[in-house]
């Protein structure tokens, strides 16, 4: 709309010299019944528009390491711009009274057990003593039934094998036989190569076998023959000892899983009689007080923990707010560790842009003329109430060295797009109190028609309403087009710029 001002103010100038400066000839000469204008078809398209946005460059991971106990820092480790690997020691708080409430837990759990065992009654101890021997037996069981079962894992596997085994022997058999009717025919024939070759083979099986087999001594290659029927039979039989074994094993692991299932059950039933008779009560009372007090050391222990804060994550230290003999706060960040090997951006839009975006979508961010790819991973469904903007988060290839923690990037990103529409050139549309318009070239005659008009950029325009494609639009700007004006149609040419101006 701009520059259709700008070329209606250069036309009233131009107009003004030549009727002012050059006289009333110089009007004549310029009166014309045709105005020289440039058209351009109207074509179907796509038209985009990229908008910039200001991010702030943060790690894809980073964590806010608050420690869970408070006190007196005694050792740091790590200083801003380290680099730390997962479980590292960060800092160190003074312990020493954690230390004392393990202790007292520790003694609280062994008073409690000795009170359990003194308070024990003659019925508890037996039962005790039954659960004990019926484990053990449960214990045994289970440790025989676990050997039987890696005993028949190893059988089954090693009969496997010698299938395996009989399965190339009887091929090797085979081979043999073949290589032996070779030999014997060349031997006929007098083919000494495939004699030869024949021979070759045969002996490199009585070598694999173990046999001096030459290949000149017929003997030695037939004794091949024998060799392998016995190692076959001898496998056969390995393998049939090897079924009996695999039978039998199945045959202990099955008893073995009765005595195993008779152990557990007993087991149950000395449960069973014990709840039933009154003991168990009491035991579950000593058992519950016992438990109470060993939770109690796992507390202290699990509180003692606290006092050595560690890092959950590998990356560098971008912030650092402990120092040695300074306090340590279960309500303050003591280190930020960040994951610096991908990083992301975020930046804040409209709701109008927000709906165009969606994850996935791809966006260039740049810092100091490099650019580096990016993909939106978040959009906010809420608005941040401190900007009343959306926030939007995305994936940036790029590490903590080529974009560091903190910069500002910016941010360009496709957020309107309009397909299968008409499109023009941006300077082809015209404004006024009624609305858009263009000039058609109609017959040689400019014809004004109102467009309703999409998205634009630098050189084109998208025409939702108004004019299809194919439609000659009038492309060029001249002072005196108007509706109704007869057009010349330029085609470029010198003497057609000359006479224009």
């Amino acid at each position: 709309m701009f520059r259709n001002k700008v070329k209606a103010i250069v036309g009233i100038i131009l107009v003004s010299s030549m009727l002012f400066g050059c006289g009333q000839e110089a009007v004549e000469e310029t009166q014309t019944t045709e105005v020289l204008v440039e058209v351009q078809k109207a074509e179907m398209g796509s038209l985009s528009i990229n908008s910039g946005f200001v991010g702030t460059i943060e790690a894809s991971e980073s964590v806010n390491i608050i420690p869970m106990a408070a006190g007196k820092v005694t050792d740091t480790f790590f200083e801003v711009g380290d680099m730390v690997e997962a479980g590292d020691i960060l800092f160190k708080i003074d312990d020493e009274a954690a230390k004392l409430q393990k202790e007292q837990a520790e003694l609280t759990l062994k008073s409690t057990k000795q009170s359990a065992a003194m308070n024990q009654n003659t019925n508890a101890i037996n039962f005790y003593s039954q659960v004990y021997n019926a484990q053990a037996a449960i214990d045994t069981a289970e440790v025989g039934y676990k050997a039987v079962q890696r005993n028949l894992d190893d059988a089954e596997d090693a009969l496997d094998d010698i299938d395996d085994m009989v399965d190339k022997t009887k091929s090797t058999i085979a081979a043999y036989n073949q290589y032996m009717s070779d030999y014997k025919t060349a031997v006929a024939g007098g083919d000494t190569d495939a004699r030869d070759k024949a021979a070759a083979s045969i002996v490199f099986i009585g070598t694999s076998l173990g046999m001096d087999t030459r290949a000149g001594d017929s003997v030695s290659l037939e004794a091949v023959g024998p060799a392998l029927a016995k190692s076959l039979g001898d496998l056969q039989s390995a393998k049939s000892q090897a079924k009996n074994g695999v039978a039998s094993l199945k045959d202990t692991k099955y008893t073995t899983g009765i005595s195993l299932g008779q152990a557990r059950q007993a087991l149950q039933t000395i449960c069973e009689i014990q709840a039933a008779t009154g003991g168990q009560v009491l035991a579950d009372s000593l058992q519950t007080g016992i438990d109470l007090a060993a939770i109690g050391v796992e507390s202290a222990e699990l509180a003692l923990s606290f006092y050595e804060v560690t890092t959950p994550i590998s990356g560098k230290i971008i912030s650092k707010n402990v120092t040695t003999n300074g306090m340590a706060s279960q309500q303050s960040v003591a280190y930020v560790v960040a994951q610096d090997d991908s990083m992301s951006t975020t930046f804040n839009v409209s709701e109008d842009v927000k709906n165009t975006l969606y994850i996935g979508k791809e966006l260039v961010v740049e810092r100091n003329g490099k650019e580096f790819k990016g993909v939106v991973s978040e959009v906010a469904n809420s608005v941040d109430p401190m900007t009343g903007l959306f926030t939007v988060k995305a994936d940036v290839e790029a590490d903590g060295e080529m974009l560091p923690n903190g910069v500002n990037v910016k941010i360009n990103c496709e957020t309107y797009k309009e397909d299968n529409v008409v499109v023009i050139p941006y300077d082809a549309v015209y404004y006024d109190s009624e609305g858009s318009y263009v000039y058609l070239n109609k017959a040689g005659k400019a014809v004004k028609t109102f467009v309703t008009c999409g998205i634009f950029d630098e050189e084109n325009i998208s025409i939702t309403e108004g004019i299809n494609p194919g439609d000659e639009v009038v492309v060029s700007w001249a002072s005196n087009l108007a509706d109704g004006c007869d057009l010349k149609i330029s085609d470029g040419s010198k003497d057609e710029v000359t006479d224009a101006n």
